[in-house]
């Protein structure tokens, strides 16, 4: 049995019952207390839900140390709409928090958890200890061929993207910051590049979703029957990033072989009205629903109705909405390489981003395939339910980054 470590964890993301960002910070944090001591340090917005959420693990609720900056700071971000600004401020002020409490309890180890994109500046590295960063993810580009159908605010923020990461990636002192980092978990194959670019000598592969074992269904879906429609279903912020349109154009594509299919995508965001608009163009609208949110809880209900999932997000490192899918037994149809299809695992469905006409014909096309093989969707619905179980689990997460521990205290020694 390993040693139990006493372990500062730095999540500002970070809330109970949620999916993404705040659930990896939630989740690994409050599973990792069953192996090791842990200290939690997150923002204070958080509160009331967390120490809720702790009501019966007395010992570890009294180790959340809750900071956020002043109230003005605050109304500033809100007034901007953007985060980093903030989050690099908090940052300072969680590294100050971070010394004083290391002071007082000499810590082993500092694990950095979120914010997950390793762009985004972080102070763990200064407060003495190791220090352990992830999962991350922030090293994916989207597909070049898929640009030019964006919003020119979207391509030109791309760009800027681009041009801020080169930056970032030559920036002397966060390189010897990352020098010092003893280990890190990387989510894909360009984000251990860009950070092994960085000096970062240790980095492991890892993912990012953390089910709980009654997330998972009991059994494989039944295939579509002949002649059934099929049930496409999506789900996520309606950003221009995570490619809806594109599920909107398969959608269109899929009828003119299986009529009467539909789409159903759960989520809200700023790409509703120009979705819409989309359907009626293509002549699909009838076929069309943008259902908004329903509580996390429901979800896989909502997902156990339909066929087939489709995830053609143009950059997204290791999303949840594949994981959720994929523990329903659920196909997923997205691009080839990248966070989805390396979630999805065996149930990846994927065409090669050539262009969006190549992409959503070669989406329209392995549907149409699944649908006409019944026992091919019912080998992909087994095995997916093996994957989710053994790689999209918390259980997999606490051990990925129990293992990223033991090595760190190797390398720190």
């Amino acid at each position: 049995m390993s040693k139990r470590l006493k372990v500062l964890i730095v999540a500002y993301a970070c809330t109970p019952g949620r999916g993404s960002e705040p659930g990896i910070g939630w989740s690994i944090a409050a599973g990792l207390h069953a192996h090791h001591d842990v200290w939690l340090l997150t923002r204070a917005n958080e509160r009331p839900a967390i120490e809720a959420a702790l009501s019966n693990e007395p010992l570890l609720r009294s180790r959340v140390i809750f900071v956020d900056l002043p109230a003005p700071v605050l109304a500033l971000k809100k007034l901007s709409g953007t985060v980093l600004p903030y989050y690099m401020l908090w940052q300072h002020r969680a590294l100050d928090a971070a010394r004083h409490c290391h002071r007082r309890e000499r810590f082993d180890l500092v694990h950095n958890l979120t914010f997950t994109n390793f762009a985004y500046p972080a102070m763990a590295q200064r407060v003495g200890p190791p220090t352990v960063f992830g999962p991350l993810g922030g090293g994916l580009d989207m597909p070049p061929g898929l640009l030019e159908d964006l919003p020119l605010g979207v391509r030109l923020s791309e760009r800027l993207r681009g041009w801020g990461r080169a930056a970032f990636l030559s920036f002397a002192p966060l390189r010897t910051d990352w020098a010092r980092c003893a280990q890190a978990l990387s989510c894909n194959p360009e984000t251990t590049d860009a950070l092994r670019r960085l000096g970062c000598r240790a980095v492991e592969p890892a993912l990012m979703p953390a089910l709980a074992p009654a997330d998972i269904a009991a059994g494989p879906k039944a295939p579509p029957l002949p002649g059934e429609p099929l049930r496409l279903a999506a789900m996520g912020v309606l950003t221009p990033r995570k490619g809806f349109s594109l599920a909107v154009r398969v959608l269109a594509g899929l009828r003119r072989t299986i009529p009467r299919s539909t789409l159903d995508i759960l989520g809200r965001g700023p790409e509703r009205g120009r979705l819409l608009a989309l359907g009626e163009r293509l002549g699909v609208a009838d076929a069309l629903r943008l259902v908004g949110t329903v509580p996390r809880a429901e979800i896989f209900g909502w997902l156990d109705s339909r066929h087939l999932f489709i995830h053609t997000a143009l950059r997204d490192d290791s999303p949840w909405a594949c994981a959720e899918a994929a523990a329903r037994g659920l196909p997923v149809l997205c691009l080839r390489g990248g966070g989805p299809a390396a979630v999805a695992g065996p149930a990846a469905v994927t065409a090669a981003a050539d262009g969006e006409p190549a992409l959503v014909r070669g989406l329209v096309e392995a549907a149409g395939a699944l649908y006409a093989d019944p026992g091919r969707y019912r080998s992909i619905s087994g095995e997916v339910l093996k994957w989710a179980a053994g790689r999209l689990t918390l259980t997999a997460r606490i051990d990925e980054v129990c293992r990223a521990y033991a090595a760190a205290m190797e390398r720190g020694a």
